[in-house]
């Protein structure tokens, strides 16, 4: 809840998972509203491994393109400005 409360202090929506799987109330949620912009998953570079198929089932479920997102400190830890770096990097 910290991280995502601290993207939104960089002035994204952001929604916490709550752990690393992407639950039903997630997807009710996102695909209940108007998408203008890139869904991005962002995972901690130990899930690096499975971030790409869910990133890729979330596509396929919203159809909408999902951006990835891996580091090494949680957005918690991030500077305002190096989440905003990350969330404009092209991954």
């Amino acid at each position: 809840i910290v991280s995502a409360h601290k993207i939104a202090q960089a002035g994204y929506v952001a929604v916490p998972l709550f752990g690393t799987q992407i639950h039903k109330p997630h997807l009710y949620y996102l695909m209940n509203q108007p998408m203008e912009s890139t869904v991005v998953l962002w995972l901690d570079k130990d899930q690096q491994g499975s971030i790409m198929r869910k990133a890729l089932g979330l596509q396929a479920l919203l159809g909408q393109c999902v951006k990835t997102v891996s580091t090494e400190k949680d957005p918690k830890e991030l500077t305002i400005k190096e989440i905003a770096e990350q969330l404009r990097q092209d991954n």
